[in-house]
């Protein structure tokens, strides 16, 4: 008489039994008996494979965490030691064009020499910010005037913006102070830069500030081509890109800004614009101890 071993729907043996004296030895009880022992060992041996799966599984994550741990550990030392490497001699550079120029005021070259230090030292210094937010360790953060940082920001865009034949539009003129680290100036530049990229036919771009249950929504609108709303939850992930073959990235500059974004406790997004285009939207909470004075219509 014989049972098979049965975990779930899979054979995995049986469970015979033969008496060499008497061929009918076994009747129906011995049957049911033999089925319930059967049931009971294919449960046992089904927990031990699951234990050691577990244990199995467990060791490699521990491995793998491990891993991770001294990646990220070697990953921060890497960058500590290249940042102090180039901090050092770029700071001796700055401080040294800093005194030519106060002899040399009108040397345009100096001129050029110490802004170039200034951008570098400011390249190292973001570079430390954003492996913490990397690292989901925290950043210090001090108010920030966000109507200043918008306008500082498209500044730097001015030249790009004339050559791409697109206007930059943001009436807002009060200040509106936020608790942040400078490094969220690189989500508005993120958001100008894809305007330029994907939305040039738009012609220009529209920052919006509205604040609502002490909450700073800031506005990036373009009236380029409208982003398919099964295509919207996944632009802030990595490796993700918005389609236009000719200008394409490695899809780094959305998934930063979502990094940044909750580093801040803030949220991302972007919505449709119409009759075309989109928003992308930045919300932080903001600085209680501030206030907002007023908010300007769309143009």
């Amino acid at each position: 008489m014989g049972i098979p071993l049965r975990i779930r729907e899979e054979v995995i043996g049986a469970i015979v039994v033969q008496s060499y004296r008497d061929p009918n030895l076994y009747n129906r009880k011995s049957l049911d008996v033999l089925e319930f022992v059967s049931h009971e060992i294919a449960n046992a041996i089904h927990n031990k494979q699951s234990q050691e799966t577990i244990i199995k599984s467990e060791e490699k994550y521990r491995v793998l965490s491990a891993q991770l741990t001294e990646a990220n550990s070697m990953k921060k030392l890497l960058l500590d030691v290249i940042t102090h490497d180039l901090k050092n001699p770029a700071g001796v550079i700055s401080g040294m064009s800093e005194i030519l120029i106060e002899e040399n005021p009108g040397d345009q070259g100096l001129q050029l020499i110490g802004e170039s230090c200034s951008n570098l030292l400011k390249v190292i210094d973001n570079a430390i910010i954003m492996s913490k937010v990397t690292l989901g360790e925290e950043i210090i953060k001090e108010d920030i005037d966000l109507a200043e940082m918008i306008r500082s920001v498209a500044t730097e865009f001015d030249s790009i913006l004339t050559a791409n034949d697109m206007t930059f539009h943001f009436t807002f003129d009060k200040e509106i102070f936020v608790k942040a680290n400078p490094i969220i100036a690189e989500v508005f530049k993120n958001y100008i830069s894809n305007a330029v990229k994907y939305s040039a036919d738009g012609k220009r771009i529209v920052v919006e500030i509205h604040d609502e249950d002490n909450v700073i929504t800031v506005d990036y609108i373009d009236f380029g081509p409208t982003i398919p709303k099964e295509k919207r939850p996944l632009v802030f992930n990595r490796g993700v890109q918005l389609e236009k073959a000719a200008k394409r990235g490695r899809g780094l500059g959305l998934a930063i800004v979502k990094r940044i974004a909750e580093a801040h406790n803030a949220e991302v997004g972007v919505l449709p614009n119409k009759p075309s285009g989109n928003i992308f939207y930045f919300k932080i909470p903001m600085n209680p101890e501030r206030t907002i004075l007023s908010t300007p219509k769309r143009i």
